[in-house]
């Protein structure tokens, strides 16, 4: 009558909350027809996501302000979560421009106007490790693709080689606001302004050798 399978009834018996009555001689279950409104309630509020759980906490709470509390609890929640699958879509959106950025820039150099940044290189990390500093990388982390992960090399090395890559997070400064990412110490400013873009395609950053970024630096 309500579309339930036995599987589901039998699943709310033992969550408790359906107590049919059981037939002694053959343990078949009846169900009543206040059995029938209590799983149209409980169907209401799976229909709403609820977990069985906050379910059969409702059910204890019969009075209207109990109920009424815990759809208020339930809406407030999904508020969050909205937020959540917003920010999710941001950082989705994010990504794809990017990648868009990459396509149409491929093996081309430009000169870009480039905004103020911080960077978090992960030698000062090395060099000053601790609770704080994991936390601080965890913080960053959390907010990827907003944060960007980088390879840096010395000015000495882009004129004579070898290359020695040295990698760490960035994120420009409407990001560290936006976050509230803390800019304290390993954390460097880094000041805008134009600079040259050279865009390709690696599978192994870390065996880039000088002739590879040749093209920017001629």
């Amino acid at each position: 009558m309500l579309g339930i399978s036995p599987d589901a009834l039998r699943y709310y018996e033992k969550c408790g909350l359906l107590r049919p009555t059981v037939d002694p001689s053959n343990h078949y279950r009846m169900y009543s027809d206040l059995d029938a409104i209590t799983l149209f309630d409980i169907r209401q509020n799976r229909g709403m996501k609820l977990s069985v759980l906050d379910i059969g906490q409702q059910m204890d709470n019969s009075s209207i302000d109990g109920q009424l509390n815990a759809l208020e609890n339930r809406a407030s929640l999904i508020d969050e979560q909205i937020q959540e699958l917003q920010l999710l879509k941001q950082r989705c959106n994010a990504r794809i421009r990017t990648m868009q950025t990459v396509q149409e820039n491929l093996e081309r150099i430009r000169e870009v106007q480039c905004p103020p940044a911080y960077h978090l290189p992960y030698q000062l990390l090395r060099d000053h490790p601790s609770d704080q500093t994991r936390q601080l990388v965890k913080q960053w982390i959390d907010a990827m693709p907003f944060v960007g992960f980088f390879l840096s090399v010395s000015p000495g090395e882009l004129r004579d080689g070898p290359l020695n890559l040295h990698p760490g997070l960035s994120a420009s400064l409407r990001y560290v606001g936006e976050f509230n990412l803390p800019i304290n110490p390993p954390v460097r400013a880094m000041m805008g302004g134009w600079g040259i873009k050279y865009t390709f395609f690696t599978q192994d950053p870390f065996s880039l050798t000088y002739r590879d970024i040749l093209p920017m630096i001629n």
